[in-house]
């Protein structure tokens, strides 16, 4: 994941394309114990670039997911930037805890806001 800024004065952030592709397998599994091998070829042909989704339930489920990692990330790194770090490197360690925190917000912005997940 991360986040973008490109002149202007409002971030955008989408996650990777590798992640993407692997929360969408994820979903697969997480529906069908064995994974489903029609599903299996359909996700193959949007790895391929032969299909734009695997199927409507799939995008929406990998974007409820992807909300849950971010809120996640947001909770811990807003736990842990609360200025616990200790030592030469606190200044650096919660700059990376606040960044973090930046990029799971900036995601959770853009789906919120309906826009085009682009990557």
């Amino acid at each position: 994941m991360h986040c973008d800024q490109a002149g202007s004065a409002q971030q955008t952030a989408h996650p990777s394309y590798r992640l993407v592709i692997a929360l969408r397998l994820h979903i697969i599994h997480q529906a069908h114990q064995p994974p489903d091998t029609m599903q299996l070829q359909v996700w193959h042909k949007v790895v391929r670039g032969e299909r734009d989704i695997v199927s409507s339930q799939n995008e929406k489920e990998w974007l409820q997911l992807l909300k849950g990692i971010c809120t996640t990330l947001i909770t811990r790194s807003q736990s842990r930037s609360a200025g616990t770090a200790k030592g030469p490197f606190a200044e650096a360690i919660d700059s990376l805890w606040e960044e973090e925190r930046r990029v799971g917000q900036a995601i959770l912005d853009t789906i919120r806001l309906d826009k085009t997940l682009e990557w």
